[in-house]
């Protein structure tokens, strides 16, 4: 008996969700990728300086509850299967106040 696997290295086909979020709202992004075995997905948030990146969350949604400007910048989707490369996406988040959104 022959067994044949076929190994696909992790491709990241696209993040969604809204990349301006008002202040005190929710932040819900869906990073979609492909890949045999199936890919690991990580969420980091790049930090300025030599800071290095942090782990927010693993999985294919990144979820953060109550956004404060704080959570402004670039986040960072990286998928891993264990085979071939990683493959990252980055998207940019504003977070906006409702005061900014109204105009005189």
């Amino acid at each position: 008996m022959i067994i044949c696997l076929l190994l696909v290295p992790a491709k990241i086909h696209q993040i969604r969700g809204e990349q301006t979020v008002l202040e005190g709202g929710n932040l819900q992004l869906t990073c979609k990728a492909s890949g045999k075995p199936e890919a690991n997905i990580t969420w980091t948030k790049e930090k300025t300086g030599n800071h290095g990146n942090s782990v927010l969350q693993v999985g294919k949604v990144l979820t953060i509850t109550k956004v404060s400007r704080n959570d402004s910048g670039t986040f960072n989707c990286t998928a891993y299967n264990g085979f071939g490369e990683a493959d990252s996406q980055t998207v940019h988040v504003d977070v906006t106040c409702e005061y900014a959104l109204k105009k005189f």
